[in-house]
């Protein structure tokens, strides 16, 4: 086990946590350590700005769903929602660093949903249709983390490995959910995740082990 800088206490990944418990567990924590997020994050603004971000944005899938299942609930010959409809998913991190995950239907959803061939090209307010979920600056999140240490007004040491594997967590639980989600609606299949490496690591000072730390992240074939 890792001896880490006191500081921020991350939780680790834990399979019973939602993404919204990460994400007010990383404010909290932020906050104690007096800690402006995302002023005094420096290389991860960008990530924590756009992790913020996806809260409040909802993808164009749940709308093409809810569309498809009112129109079902009107037919006497309509297939079970979901039927043979079926979506791919692919995440990868383009060329600029930034997090994307995408999805694409399968000839039925495309019917089911009334899907143009090119819709994928059209964007939604700012974002593109076929959008799961946009993080930006997730190479900013890359293992080993940059040795730069934050700093609040108290001046209280901030470990950035502690922060950034609570922030890869968080994103890892939103696109889990945003899955479960669709995969209530239809049959998916996941051709890239990311996927993350864990280990067990203890917090100097405090002694606290933190069982399932993020050290290191990639996307993967699945």
């Amino acid at each position: 086990m890792t001896v880490l800088p006191f500081g921020y206490q991350p939780l680790g990944w834990k399979e019973d946590l939602s993404c919204q418990d990460y994400f007010s567990h990383m404010t909290t924590q932020l906050e104690r350590l007096s800690v402006r997020a995302p002023y005094d994050l420096r290389q991860f603004q960008d990530a924590w700005h756009s992790l913020a971000e996806t809260f409040d944005r909802r993808p164009a899938i749940f709308t093409f769903i809810e569309s498809a299942t009112e129109t079902e609930k009107t037919l006497v010959t309509a297939e079970p929602s979901g039927g043979d409809s079926e979506v791919n998913v692919h995440s990868q991190v383009n060329q600029v660093g930034n997090l994307v995950v995408n999805w694409q239907p399968n000839v039925s959803s495309a019917k089911r949903f009334d899907l143009r061939a090119d819709f994928a090209e059209t964007i939604g307010g700012r974002r593109p249709l076929n959008e799961l979920l946009w993080i930006r600056g997730m190479r900013d999140l890359r293992f080993p983390v940059d040795g730069k240490r934050l700093h609040g007004s108290t001046r209280k040491p901030v470990s950035d490995e502690c922060l950034v594997s609570d922030m890869v967590c968080c994103i890892k639980k939103q696109i889990n959910e945003l899955l479960r989600q669709v995969s209530s609606a239809c049959t998916l299949k996941v051709y890239s995740s990311l996927e993350l490496t864990l280990e067990s690591k203890t917090l100097s000072r405090s002694g606290v082990v933190i069982e399932a730390m993020v050290v290191d992240w990639a996307i993967a074939r699945t």
